[in-house]
């Protein structure tokens, strides 16, 4: 964007490098003295960053990423999980919100709840729904219209989440960070999409199973919707279904621990 060429071209640096016209925003192009186009006008974010590194000449791969979580987090988050037992189950983190500039993305927490019961009932989950800031009485309400009994996890930092994250068998939310950050950690991962384009936003990984729906309007860049019956339209059976098709790699994580 405009603010990262500006900084670009304040570090007087002789080559400035970026992406060509009609492949950045705001202007960006013009900071830059080096200019790469990607092979693809839409494609995965990641994917057109490397392209950034390959076009410059740097032999560029993707490797998952190494959280270093401290002895400390891993106490807390296991602390928990024996406290709650839920370590003789499988467990499905469940994560149904987002911030609140991208609260439109939000799946309806009736449907959460159904799927949550759903999890419970067919597959014997233990479903633990993670939390940010301001996002509690999102969990509140879709354990209100349950008929089981679900976990409200601890409160947790970043890497106290990803400690967490790392303990779970299945992660299921929206177009969300920790979706992302499942993603990277490997967990099969069912990431439930509205507006946004899944082909520019999809968490990386063969791990993954989008759910959407094709509708005309859908994806979009609008930043509000007074309908938003792309996310609306989904089911928890969709969902569902998404779910069985990680069955494979459930399977083999449950195995590791």
């Amino acid at each position: 964007n405009f603010k990262s060429g500006l900084l670009t071209f304040m570090s007087n640096t002789k080559l400035r490098v970026g992406f060509s016209r009609g492949y950045c925003k705001e202007f960006n192009f013009i900071f830059t003295n080096y200019r790469v186009t990607p092979p693809q006008k839409k494609m995965n974010r990641i994917e057109k960053y490397l392209s950034l590194l390959r076009g410059s000449g740097i032999e560029a791969e993707y490797q998952r990423p190494v959280f270093s979580i401290s002895e400390s987090d891993r106490i807390y988050i296991n602390n928990f999980i024996q406290q709650t037992n839920i370590n003789q189950k499988l467990i499905a983190i469940i994560h149904p919100g987002t911030s609140l500039f991208g609260k439109f993305k939000r799946w309806p927490a009736e449907n959460y709840a159904t799927l949550a019961d759903l999890l419970i009932q067919k597959f014997g989950f233990s479903v633990v729904f993670t939390w940010g800031n301001n996002e509690c009485e999102i969990i509140t309400e879709i354990t209100s219209l349950m008929q089981n009994k679900a976990i409200i996890a601890c409160k947790t930092s970043i890497k106290q989440l990803i400690a967490l994250l790392q303990r779970s068998h299945l992660f299921l939310g929206g177009d969300t960070g920790p979706t992302h950050l499942a993603s990277f950690i490997g967990i099969p991962t069912v990431a439930i999409f509205g507006p946004k384009d899944p082909v520019v936003y999809v968490p990386y990984g063969e791990n993954v199973v989008i759910v959407r729906k094709e509708i005309p309007c859908s994806p979009c860049e609008k930043r509000t919707c007074d309908h938003i019956t792309c996310i609306t339209s989904i089911t928890p059976e969709d969902v569902l279904i998404a779910v069985c098709k990680l069955d494979d790699l459930i399977q083999k994580r449950s195995l590791t621990f």
